[in-house]
């Protein structure tokens, strides 16, 4: 018992450890340094120049002695340098980032940066998201107001919500829950396993503060030992994969947690050692406080359903996301050598200053046939009555580029099929009418109208096409029956503000040459507002990874979870027995068998779970809106699991106890 106590205890500081790197590294993303707020600055309107908004920004910060703070990719290397851009007079100090002098030391392994101060921020848009001290505030609402800049503010979450999102809505945070449920039906076997000795020692006439404290000195020092071993061992492991500034970072963040789940524990165990405490009335009677461990038992294994349904739910669901991602990693991994690009901003390259630039950017990529266009529209736009009255399943707008890279010819038969000239006249009314509608929003009619486009339609076993937020699951999409419009000269033919700027953001234009994209991109106005040039296989990749890593830490926190329905069944079967071990000795010595006697006994028990187990997944699909296939799954087997677990165990202690009786033990 000693060991398991010990268990639990290196358990729950390795997984505090793990969460509070964890949420480190998300406070540092959206939080920096002393920061409490998120506000989006727009800039398009103003007239003011730029480096007099910088010098007013860093006044309003000095004035009320706060912080304001930007994220800004790295110029050199887009991908794995991520800057922060600071306003004011006053050097941000560490507080969650490590600094050296201007070398910031991310918590996340595969990123370095710099402190950039605001009057060196070069060419990084004003535009943005900024983290900022609530006290600015009122300075930059009058600020915004006399410059003509929009500012949005961010709602921050409650601390409360902070606590059930670290908890609740992460695995970890789950997996944490779970200890806790875990050690709690721990330390109930180890007051049921010490009953009699407990009694014993009141009858030697110990007192009852005496118990209590020898019962809590023993379990909470066995817990801090654990605690203790786990430090130590997660210690070692942040020394070798971060570096020892990250490392102290860590201990310092995580102390309070770590404190706190140690009191929280110690008070827990207080309350169950008073609650089942031996008393004159049970020793009398030579027995043990059953009907308390049974309500114990039964409240925790409870809980440990509802938690488990929730958290298994998760699992599947997982495991689910993070196999659809390998698919379209691989692919794209197939594929190789494409990309798309992300943006801080899209609203300053929507001014007519910068629309010529990227048209050029567009032209450019096109004469170096390393641009493809691949959008399915009724993934945008709400569109199913129209496309369904119309025979199609989807509204597909593709240039030729895209035809080559997916194997389909115009007319002529390739790889994976061929498109058909379909007459725009032959549209359904609803279709035409949608087409006439939408379509002038997306292309330029000056050059092409609507109707005289090219329409097609496909024949073929599948045809490749992108939904929005290439990268991301399912956006590689699979079509049997689209309707597909092929644009000639895409430079031309679509418009920049309703096509170009929206799809270059979610990834529907890609590139094939990360050379050639560099180049153009190297004097365009664009290179300000990007942040990340990605490849598409490595994005579609670490999204599976992140839902692996999820994966991996929902499984811990199932099998914590399982584990305690595991050790609730045997408990209320032990004490199933123990109260009935008279009962058993005559009926099995008059020849019934095991299984007969305690038969209904059963019944009761997997009727209360079965109930309990059906509210719990009511309450999941409801609360997480999960699908209901895998929620009933996720019961069925739990269920099952736990008719086979209690059927042995009622059958194991049954016999013990007529084999007790046998032997006088």
């Amino acid at each position: 018992m000693k060991n398991i106590i010990r268990v639990c205890g290196v358990v729950m500081s390795v997984v505090l450890l793990l969460l509070t790197c964890k949420l480190l590294e998300a406070n540092q993303q959206y939080e920096p340094f002393n920061s409490e707020s998120i506000i989006e600055l727009n800039t398009i309107d103003t007239t003011t120049k730029k480096d007099i908004l910088i010098e007013e920004l860093n006044d309003i910060v000095d004035s009320n002695n706060g912080g304001m703070y930007k994220e800004v990719a790295g110029t050199e290397n887009i991908s794995k340098e991520r800057n922060i851009v600071w306003f004011g007079s006053k050097k941000p100090s560490s507080h969650n980032i490590v600094l050296n002098n201007d070398t910031i030391q991310w918590l996340s392994n595969n990123l370095s940066g710099k402190l950039i101060h605001s009057n060196n921020m070069g060419d990084t848009p004003l535009s943005g998201e900024y983290a900022i001290t609530d006290n600015l505030k009122t300075d930059l609402d009058v600020w915004a107001k006399n410059n003509d800049i929009n500012i949005n503010y961010f709602k921050g979450s409650s601390t409360l919500k902070r606590i059930y999102m670290s908890l609740l809505g992460n695995p970890i945070g789950n997996t944490l829950m779970a200890m806790y449920i875990l050690t709690l039906m721990v330390f109930i076997s180890y007051f049921l396993v010490k009953a009699k000795e407990r009694s014993i020692k009141l009858l030697s006439g110990v007192s009852k503060q005496g118990i209590f404290t020898s019962d809590i000195e023993y379990l909470s020092k066995n817990m801090f030992i654990g605690y203790l071993c786990g430090i130590f061992f997660m210690s070692l492991y942040y020394l070798l994969t971060k570096n020892f500034q990250n490392l102290l970072l860590i201990l310092k963040m995580s102390l309070v947690s770590v404190l706190a789940s140690f009191v929280v524990i110690l008070l827990l165990s207080m309350i169950l050692s008073v609650v089942v405490i031996p008393n004159v009335k049970y020793i009398a009677n030579r027995e043990i406080p059953i009907k308390k461990f049974e309500c114990m038992t039964t409240i925790l294994k409870l809980v440990a359903i509802v938690f488990a349904v929730s958290v298994l739910a998760n699992t599947v669901l997982s495991a689910t996301v993070a196999q659809r991602m390998s698919k379209e990693y691989s692919s794209w991994a197939n594929i190789k050598n494409t990309f798309r690009l992300s943006f801080s901003t899209l609203d300053d390259l929507y001014e007519d200053k910068n629309l010529e630039d990227v048209k050029n950017f567009i032209s450019e990529m096109q004469k170096e046939n390393s641009m493809s266009i691949s959008l399915v529209v009724d993934k945008s736009v709400e569109m199913t009555d129209e496309l369904k009255e119309a025979g199609f399943d989807h509204f597909v707008i593709v240039d030729k580029s895209w035809l080559d890279f997916v194997g389909v010819g115009v007319n002529e038969e390739k790889t994976n099929g061929k498109l058909v000239t379909y007459a725009f006249e032959s549209m359904s009314p609803s279709l035409k009418k949608f087409a006439l509608e939408q379509m002038p929003l997306l292309i330029n009619e000056d050059v092409v109208k609507t109707e005289k486009l090219k329409y097609y339609k496909f024949i073929g076993r599948k045809m490749g096409a992108l939904a929005p937020n290439t990268g991301d699951m399912d956006a590689l999409m699979s079509l049997k029956n689209p309707l597909v419009v092929v644009i000639d000269n895409p430079a031309k033919e679509l418009k920049v503000q309703g096509f170009v700027i929206p799809t270059l953001s979610s990834g529907n234009i890609i590139f094939s040459d990360k050379a050639v994209l560099d180049n153009s991109l190297k004097n365009n106005i664009m290179k300000k507002y990007i942040i990340s040039v990605d490849n598409i296989a490595d994005l579609a990749l670490k999204i599976a990874q992140d839902f692996k890593e999820q994966f991996w830490s929902y499984i811990m926190a199932s099998v914590t979870l399982l584990a305690t329905i595991v050790f609730a069944g045997l408990l209320n079967a032990k004490l199933w027995a123990y109260k009935n071990k008279r009962r058993i000795y005559i009926m099995m010595t008059n020849g019934i068998k095991c299984g007969d006697i305690f038969r209904e006994s059963k019944k009761k028990d997997i009727c209360i779970f079965a109930i309990g187990i059906c509210i719990a997944g009511f309450l999941s699909y409801f609360v997480q809106n999960m699908s209901i296939s895998i929620i009933g799954s996720v019961v069925a087997v739990i269920l099952i699991l736990y008719i086979i677990g209690i059927s042995l165990s009622y059958g194991f202690f049954a016999k013990k106890e007529f084999n007790n009786a046998i032997y006088r033990i």
